[in-house]
């Protein structure tokens, strides 16, 4: 027998609506899940094994390893779904960078689920819907820039958002994601930006208010021309009548916003290894 799509998507979304359901967090807004697993009390370590995507280790107190040389929407799908390895009780799992097909049919049935589990829990419905309409995009137009924000915004890939509304909601073609994926999440950049980025970029507006703005060293944050900040951890990259583009100096966690709308945005040290809790913190200053 094949394996019953059906009824383990039931599952994996289920869990996932559960989840949030009982920890009061909204389907309209992005899943924080480094602070909700850290609430938990689920270790969550980035390690540098490049061969690996992700490990949980069932133990007297789980443990999630995410490779520190992902994107950091890649580490948050993977951390998400070793998390759906505790949430189904699948004991100790490796998820390694080349996946082996050879795999028997309830192990691929695992993966499957807890595939299915992180995209639900990261990307619901309602806060896909909710993402294009309050900022008056239309799902349907196709525009790879506003597909890119919205990934953003909720924290994964742009690959994974543009699959997830394809394959799981079916909100447009296969031949619409298929032009979609042709563009590069680094072609996307230099188009908002309007030269060459290689760095990460996030568009921030007043929807970004459901959790702290994440970000590594020399990531830029374009943001509308009222938006202020005094902290030592971000500088003005440039600017022009609307717009701000502020750039990640280092390490460390400060404050931006306007009288309207506030936030916080926490800096991450570039392919960081250890306890997540730290990752925002200088080198110097860690102490595990």
């Amino acid at each position: 027998m094949g394996i019953n799509y059906r009824e383990i998507a039931r599952k994996g979304i289920k869990a996932a609506l559960e989840i949030r359901l009982k920890n009061d967090i909204p389907l309209t807004i992005p899943f924080p899940i480094y602070d909700f697993l850290l609430d938990k009390g689920i270790t969550v370590r980035f390690v540098d094994i490049p061969s690996m995507e992700g490990m949980y280790v069932s133990m007297s107190q789980a443990n999630i390893f995410i490779s520190s040389s992902r994107p950091a929407g890649r580490q948050v799908f993977t951390c998400t779904h070793e998390y759906g390895h505790h949430v189904f009780k699948h004991g100790t799992k490796v998820d390694e960078l080349i996946l082996n097909y050879n795999l028997q049919k309830q192990k691929i049935d695992d993966e499957l689920l807890v595939n299915i589990f992180a995209a639900e829990l990261l990307m619901p419905r309602e806060a896909v819907i909710l993402g294009f309409k309050e900022r008056g995009w239309k799902i349907k137009e196709i525009n790879p820039i506003q597909y890119y924000n919205i990934a953003g915004w909720l924290g994964v890939s742009y690959s994974a958002l543009v699959n997830h509304i394809c394959y799981s909601y079916k909100m447009i073609a296969k031949n619409a994601a298929e032009n979609l994926l042709k563009v590069q999440p680094k072609q996307i950049r230099s188009m908002i930006l309007g030269e060459g980025c290689p760095s990460n970029i996030l568009v921030i507006d007043k929807l970004w208010n459901s959790k702290p703005i994440d970000i590594q060293e020399m990531d830029l944050l374009l943001v509308d021309k009222t938006i202020e900040t005094n902290c030592d951890y971000l500088e003005l990259y440039s600017e022009n009548e609307e717009k701000n583009i502020f750039r990640a100096k280092s390490a460390g966690q400060s404050k931006i916003g306007n009288s309207e709308w506030s936030n916080y945005v926490r800096i991450s040290r570039n392919s960081y290894q250890g306890l997540a809790q730290y990752r925002f913190l200088k080198e110097e200053t860690i102490d595990e």
